[in-house]
């Protein structure tokens, strides 16, 4: 194919259109329906983060002090206050939240100054930082392959992997965290190649960043650590010694943060308390593993909760995706360079050992908490890993000199390509989808208190967890709202009172005085008042 311009003629051939259109999609999908799905509870927990009111405690008294407020006037508190500033977010973060580091979120409030503070602009802003990815992707592939036909591939299939498009559109920092991985991967390969101060000065920023972005990048600078030494043959070499240094200049760049994490433990501890879930099997701990790999590639939307039926129509695709990303580890180890493959098997095993490790001992019942590896969104460095592995056995047999193989795996790309152009077609016409936690659970209680006539809509439960049930109830309901251990009596001029997730002590209270009809007992508790 030939694209004439006035000056000249550009031949283009069918397999880079293909690439441009499919990057196209992707930088569609990153933004289309963007304000759609439901916002859970952490993207109100960054709403909080970046409005930072510096009336704060008069604002808490108002809304946890057991006044009567309508819904809409709850909505009205979700604006920036425009007598704060980047250092007000700062100590906000510094005191509330010590385990998100603050770039993101920094990015996010001068975005919100600009274009105003709904969930959906600052999921705009989480989209806009995605689309580096694109770049950062290319330049990791050139810099571990040599090959700009590999670093084709690897855009196009980041452009519509589902797992990548579904956290470009949250409010998080989980693109950001993307970038980072692939930009300190791409910088660290071309400063040992280079050996030049500039070069290891720019691994060295890219750290930086990346520490600043999620603490969880600290498993990618273990993995690449992994990789410099096992390189280097176990010596002290230049490259080591750069690496080392590097790392020292990042760390003591990221210092003020460690110092605040380390005073802020007790708060850290009742966070990680915060996130237990019922004891988990080893047979769930498998089963989410396996449907986060295929996510990569595909997503239908199911979860933990979705029924044996429904999940046959995606069992023989997982079990596709598994052989599939099985046989390009071993295609990687057998025909790359020991160079190549000891990159992409660290980043793969040495960001999720320690992970996997820790909730094997969950599984076991040695700890409690929620599993991390099994979750998607801490695993982002494997997803990376993985992908990189079958960018090489694509373009290893796409570029074969055989025509009846590069028939095939050409065939095997459009597949991958088009599963994820349909899994993301599906998830922008959702309003819920299983990476939004409990907004399945809220789309059913919203209808409960929203038919109900004259409701209000009790709770001493966090802020984040109300205003994740508030966006989906009428306005003209009414809201009161406790600080716990701080109760006031229930305005009793309310035909229909309910209770949302009430802490122990509540309920306790509350058992006392009436009597409570529980409507729904599970992550989303909602009870209903009867004298």
């Amino acid at each position: 194919m030939k694209i004439k311009f006035w000056y000249k003629e550009i031949k283009i051939s069918t397999f880079y259109l293909l690439i441009i259109v499919v990057l196209a999609l992707g930088i569609w999908f990153r933004f289309v329906n963007i304000d759609r799905k439901i916002p859970w509870i952490d993207e109100w927990i960054t709403l909080d983060r970046i409005t930072d009111y510096d009336n704060r405690e008069e604002i808490q008294q108002k809304l946890f002090g057991g006044t009567v407020i309508t819904v809409k006037e709850l909505h009205d508190w979700q604006k920036l206050d425009p007598k704060t500033n980047a250092f007000n977010l700062l100590n906000n973060s510094l005191v509330n939240y010590p385990e998100h580091p603050p770039i993101y979120y920094l990015f996010a409030r001068l975005w919100g100054e600009w274009f105003g503070s709904s969930i959906a602009t600052l999921r705009s802003a989480a989209a806009v930082i995605s689309l580096f990815v694109f770049p950062a992707m290319f330049w990791l592939c050139y810099s571990l392959f040599n090959s700009y036909f590999a670093s084709w591939l690897g855009m196009a299939l980041i452009a519509v992997s589902p797992i990548h498009v579904l956290y470009a559109q949250e409010a998080r920092q989980y693109s950001l965290w993307t970038v980072t991985i692939l930009l300190s991967s791409a910088a660290l390969l071309q400063a040992m190649q280079r050996q030049t101060k500039l070069s290891w000065l720019t691994y060295a920023l890219t750290l930086t960043v990346g520490f600043y972005s999620h603490l969880f990048f600290s498993l990618v600078v273990f993995a690449q650590g992994i990789y410099v030494i096992l390189k280097e043959g176990f010596r002290f070499s230049k490259n080591l010694l750069a690496y080392l240094l590097a790392i020292l200049v990042s760390i003591i760049a990221f210092s003020p943060w460690i110092v605040v994490a380390f005073n802020s433990l007790s708060h850290l501890d009742r966070q990680v308390k915060g996130w237990t879930e019922a004891q988990p099997t080893f047979f769930t701990f498998l089963k989410r593993w396996l449907g986060n790999l295929s996510r990569l590639f595909v997503d239908f939307g199911f979860d933990s909760s979705t029924n044996f039926g429904e999940a046959m129509v995606i069992i023989p695709l997982i079990f596709f995706l598994t052989i599939l990303v099985i046989y390009a580890l071993y295609f990687l180890i057998r025909n790359s360079s020991r160079e190549v493959w000891l990159f992409v098997l660290s980043l793969i095993f040495g960001t999720t050992a320690i992970l996997v490790l820790r909730d094997l001992f969950v599984v076991f019942g040695l700890i409690s908490g929620r599993l991390f590896s099994a979750t998607a969104r801490y695993i982002i460095p494997f997803y990376l890993g993985i992908q990189l592995a079958v960018v090489y056995l694509l373009a290893s047999k796409m570029m074969s000199p055989k025509a009846n193989e590069q028939n095939i795996w050409r065939g095997v790309f459009l597949a991958l390509v088009s599963l994820g152009i349909f899994s993301c077609i599906m998830s922008s016409q959702a309003e819920v989808w299983w990476s939004k936690g409990e907004a399945s659970e809220l789309v059913q209680v919203a209808p409960i208190v929203n038919q109900a006539t004259n409701a209000l809509v009790v709770s001493d439960a966090d802020l984040a967890r109300v205003l994740s049930l508030s966006n989906l109830l009428d306005e003209e309901v009414h809201v009161q709202l406790f600080l716990e251990g701080s109760y006031y009596p229930i305005d009793q001029d309310f035909s229909n009172i309910f209770v949302l997730n009430p802490s122990e002590s509540f309920q306790e209270i509350l058992g006392k005085e009436y009597q409570l009809e529980s409507l729904r007992d599970t992550e989303i508790q909602l009870w209903k008042l009867a004298e």
